[in-house]
C-alpha cells in the first residue's frame, strides 16, 4: 500500500527498450523454466531509442509477466516481442493463460482491484501509471481460456511534444 501511496516518479533518458526487455527476461528465465513456461522472444533489431526510465519500465513489465505466470498455473507460452509502428516503439506481452473475464476488463487498472487471493490489486494500476509517466499507452486484449496480450506503446526519443527529463509534478 505504501508503494501505491508513493507512485513511482520516472527519470527519463535516452534508452534501449530491447536491452531492458532482454535483461528482464534473462533474470526470469530460470523461474519460467521452473513454472513450465516456454518463452518466445521476438525483439526487432535496430529499434530507435525511447524516452526511458529502465528501472521503472522493468517493474511495469515484471508486473504484467507475473500476472501471466498466475494465469498459467500449469505452464504455457509467454511471447514477448518488440517492434516499431506508427512512430512508437511497441512491447507486446502475450500469454496462453485463462484470460481476463469480460466483467473484469474495465476494472483491471483500478487500484486495489484483484481477483487473486491475497492480491493487493496494485500491480496493473502501478504499471499503467509508469507507462503514462513515459508518455506511453497500454492496451490489452483477452480471450477466455486462450490468453491475454498487453501492448505498450512508447514515444521515440525526442519525439514532438515529449522530451527526456524529469516527469512533471
Amino acid at each position: 500500500y505504501l508503494q501505491f501511496a508513493r507512485l513511482p516518479k520516472v527519470k527519463l533518458e535516452k534508452g534501449d527498450v530491447n536491452a531492458a526487455v532482454s535483461d528482464l527476461l534473462g533474470f526470469l528465465r530460470e523461474d519460467m523454466a521452473d513454472r513450465g513456461v516456454m518463452l518466445v522472444e521476438g525483439l526487432e533489431s535496430a529499434l530507435p531509442p525511447v524516452d526511458l526510465d529502465t528501472r521503472q519500465l522493468r517493474q511495469a513489465l515484471l508486473n504484467i509477466i507475473k500476472n501471466s505466470f498466475d494465469a498459467m498455473p500449469q505452464g504455457g507460452k509467454l511471447t514477448v516481442a518488440t517492434s516499431q509502428r506508427d512512430g512508437k516503439v511497441e512491447i507486446a506481452i502475450a500469454d496462453t493463460g485463462k484470460g481476463i473475464p469480460e466483467e473484469n476488463a474495465d476494472l483491471i487498472f483500478t487500484p486495489f482491484f484483484s481477483t487473486k487471493h491475497g492480491g493487493t490489486g496494485l500491480g496493473l494500476s502501478i504499471t499503467s501509471h509508469i507507462i503514462q509517466e513515459h508518455g506511453g499507452t497500454m492496451q490489452f486484449q483477452s480471450y477466455p481460456d486462450l490468453g491475454t496480450t498487453f501492448v505498450i506503446r512508447l514515444p521515440i526519443f525526442g519525439s514532438a511534444g515529449f522530451r527526456a527529463g524529469p516527469a512533471p509534478g
